[in-house]
Formats: structure tokens, C-alpha cells, sequence
């Protein structure tokens, strides 16, 4: 139930971290009943790239899974990523979109400590190919339907994604001073001044966006990358989730979701 909020000019920098439940909520269901099938056909490339890494800001609330930041945004009938995850991000733009391998897909997991609030160790919360990525908020503000930013301006509502541009603003610009934000938004005091000198705006492909809802999905993560990687190698990699995310592949990420399930 997001509340909208008053504008600042205030920049800042760093984490993602927002702890104001008043502010959060239910991580919705999308394309849920097609996850199955698409698990099952598995109708994409299966050596497309594919990034694993931990949202942070998933919070159990009475039972539910809320979203407490605003990264991923699951609201305007896609989901974007465009803020946290700034080093993830400007490696797969580098690395894969800018090179031409526009085959990128990203998947988020809840964080373990929900394991103490009656949900499993690892939950898959969403799984989407990236559709679009813009290097400038401005690019993203006059480029994605009104409709849809406008349930995610970072200018009304404390967990939005999408910082508007100010009037007169140089269609490249990355200086926090020409962007609006509101005075109680998530990142104001941890992430907005490097959210928009860094960009990139993730947008996922609508109909191959799966996010699973108040109850997540249920995945032993442990147990696939442990098979991968040994138990070193697992924490290891949980490390590196953090900053990077994990690197596999769809097919063998969809292959771990059929063996948990048949397990």
C-alpha cells in the first residue's frame, strides 16, 4: 500500500536497506499458472545467461511475503529493476546487452532469515528475461507508458523506481540535482545519488515474467547449487550473490527445478 510522500533534492549513496512496513507491499502473482509449463516445454534457449541473487527487502508481514524496497518493483503490470544492484547491473548491460546477447534473464530469491518466519530456506520470488535496458532515467521516463511509471515515480511514492526528470534536462544526463525524488523514498538517505549516476533500467519481458506471490515458490536452492559446487563452493557463491549475483544458465536452473520438484 504505497503512500505517497513529498519531493527533496537530497542525493545519498549506498545500501538498499528500508524498513518501513507501512510503506511495503504484497509481492503480487504474475503468470503464475504458466510457470509449469514453462518449466516443463522449457521454450527458451537454454543456454541463455542468467543471473540468481538475493532480494534483500522481501519481508514476511502476517504471514505474506511484502516487498520492503524498491528493488525489484513489481507494480505498473511489468516489473523493473533500476535501482540496488548496481554492479549486477553494469555488468550484464557491458558484458552481454551492449555487446549485442540480448538473452539475459534474472531471478530473485528471498532471503533465508524467512526460514525463522515459517517459510522455506530459499523461496524463488521472480524469474524474468530482460526485455529493454535504458542507460538514463530520462530515456526510461519518456520511453515507458505513462500508465505504467506512473505507478512507479519515485516522486510520489516511497518505494518507486523511476525518477522523474526535471523540466529542460539534457536527454543523457546522469546528475542526481536533475531528477525527483520524494523526502521519505527508500533510497534518499543509501542509493539515490548512485541509482542515477549509473542507470541502467532494467524492464522484463511482461509475458515471460513469472513472480510468485504472497507465498513464493519453494526451491532448495542449497541443494542444487551444493550439487554444482560442493558446500564451499555454495557459501562461496551465496557471498558473491550480494554484489554480483550467481552466474548459470536457464537450462540448468530450470533443471534444478525439476529435480527439487520431482525429489
Amino acid at each position: 500500500m504505497n503512500k505517497k510522500c513529498n519531493e527533496t533534492k537530497e542525493n545519498s549513496t549506498q545500501s538498499c536497506s528500508y524498513e518501513n512496513h507501512s510503506d511495503s507491499y504484497v509481492i503480487p502473482e504474475i503468470n503464475v499458472d504458466d510457470f509449469q509449463r514453462f518449466v516443463e516445454q522449457q521454450e527458451c534457449n537454454q543456454e541463455e545467461h542468467l543471473r540468481v541473487y538475493t532480494i534483500k527487502t522481501a519481508e514476511a508481514i502476517d504471514g505474506e511475503i511484502h516487498q520492503e524496497g524498491s528493488a525489484p518493483n513489481f507494480k505498473g503490470d511489468i516489473t523493473t529493476l533500476s535501482t540496488c544492484k548496481h554492479d549486477m547491473r553494469k555488468t550484464l548491460y557491458k558484458n552481454h546487452w551492449k555487446g549485442g546477447q540480448k538473452n539475459l534473464w534474472i531471478a530473485g530469491f528471498a532471503t533465508s532469515e524467512l526460514r525463522k518466519k515459517g517459510f522455506s530456506d530459499s523461496i524463488l520470488l521472480f524469474l524474468g528475461r530482460v526485455e529493454q535496458i535504458y542507460e538514463t532515467f530520462y530515456e526510461a521516463w519518456n520511453q515507458i507508458d505513462e500508465n505504467i511509471r506512473s505507478e512507479k515515480n519515485a516522486k510520489k511514492f516511497p518505494l518507486g523506481d523511476l525518477y522523474r526528470p526535471k523540466r529542460n534536462l539534457n536527454d543523457r544526463s546522469k546528475k542526481p540535482n536533475d531528477y525527483k525524488i520524494c523526502v521519505n523514498h527508500s533510497h534518499k538517505d543509501n542509493g539515490f545519488k548512485e541509482d542515477v549516476t549509473t542507470g541502467l533500467i532494467f524492464v522484463f519481458d511482461s509475458e515471460k515474467t513469472f513472480v510468485f506471490g504472497p507465498d513464493g515458490k519453494e526451491i532448495n536452492d542449497q541443494k542444487y547449487f551444493e550439487d554444482k559446487t560442493g558446500l564451499d563452493g555454495y557459501l562461496t557463491e551465496r557471498n558473491r550473490i550480494d554484489r554480483y549475483g550467481r552466474i548459470t544458465n536457464l537450462g540448468d536452473f530450470i533443471d534444478g527445478i525439476k529435480g527439487d520438484e520431482q525429489a
